[in-house]
């Protein structure tokens, strides 16, 4: 787990024993206290591995990330090889839990967004919301429509999209 600490006006990210990671970076906060900002993720290759764990330097301009998984060293994700980033609740997830495919429409997720439907190459389809239709850049963000869902965000590889399309009058 990574803290931010105060160092006088701005915080810090601490890094914990053998994260490897070898960054720091600064925020501004008015937080008193250390704040928990370890992200975990699942990345979903095209090829079909799947790596879990915390990641902290996940950008979508940048064509790579670090995942570190909770036992083993800091593995490098090259986005461009990736189906998708799911950046999610628990690495272990629900396996009983069914998404949703409609979304509620007194959700305030929905202002301002668009629902889509997606197909990867491998046959996996996701009904999600996105900002921005069509996505202008090679990887772009989705959310869930289910509230519920394990996902919290998706950071999809637009080359490992077959079909993509608005949801209803979207």
């Amino acid at each position: 787990m990574a803290l931010l600490h105060r160092s006088g006006p701005r915080y810090h990210w601490d890094k914990p024993a053998g994260a490897g990671l070898g960054f720091r970076v600064p925020f501004t906060l008015f937080h008193r206290e250390p704040v928990d900002v370890s992200t975990q993720v699942v990345a979903r290759y095209q090829d079909g591995r799947i790596v879990k764990g915390i990641s902290l330097d996940v950008d979508p301009i940048t064509p790579v990330c670090h995942v570190r998984p909770p036992a083993g060293t800091v593995v490098e994700v090259k986005l461009a090889d990736l189906k998708a980033l799911f950046f999610v609740r628990t690495l272990e997830g629900d396996p009983t839990h069914r998404e949703a495919s409609q979304s509620d429409p007194a959700d305030l997720r929905m202002r301002g967004a668009t629902p889509i439907k997606l197909k990867f190459v491998d046959g996996e389809q996701l009904i999600g919301l996105t900002s921005s239709y069509p996505p202008p850049r090679p990887y772009f963000f989705i959310v869930p429509v289910d509230s519920k869902s394990n996902n919290i965000r998706i950071l999809v590889n637009r080359r490992a999209v077959t079909a993509l399309a608005p949801v209803g009058g979207g």
